[in-house]
């Protein structure tokens, strides 16, 4: 069954609570994790729609997040989401956002991580759009991996 956008982020929500506990005791920061779902919400979004078998890519690698406050989670989606549509219309902002976001994963391993993450779901619909394409090459450019 579709699910409604507000719906799907707040299915991410606990799925996202999950993964960023679980990365937080493996020693991955809370900043990590939200620069992954920062990009994951991006990528998500890149095409212009979400399908399902985005959605349940999506639900496969949030399963690993976890978060020290689920109030605040909700409100952190919304403003993904937010900075992601921005980021899809404003060259500038995408530019800055991307370097962000690189900078905020810190390690090569984590940011080979997201990439593999976001190429997963980009094409789980099984066709990869140009928009998501050309967003990958952007992630990959820009992690310098």
């Amino acid at each position: 069954p579709k699910r409604s956008p507000y719906a799907f982020l707040l299915f991410m929500l606990e799925k996202l609570i999950s993964w960023i506990q679980k990365k937080e005791r493996e020693g991955v920061s809370k900043d990590q994790v939200e620069a992954a779902a920062d990009l994951l919400v991006w990528v998500m979004y890149a095409d212009g729609h979400i399908a399902s078998a985005e959605t349940e890519t999506i639900d496969a690698e949030l399963r690993r997040l976890g978060w020290t406050s689920p109030f605040a989670m909700d409100l952190y989606l919304q403003g993904a989401t937010a900075r992601a549509r921005r980021a899809l219309e404003d060259p500038s902002f995408a530019e800055t956002y991307l370097s962000r976001a690189s900078e905020r994963l810190g390690t090569n391993e984590m940011r080979q991580r997201v990439l593999d993450a976001c190429a997963d779901l980009a094409a789980a619909d099984g066709d990869s759009s140009a928009a998501e394409s050309r967003l990958l090459d952007k992630l990959q450019e820009a992690f310098k991996l």
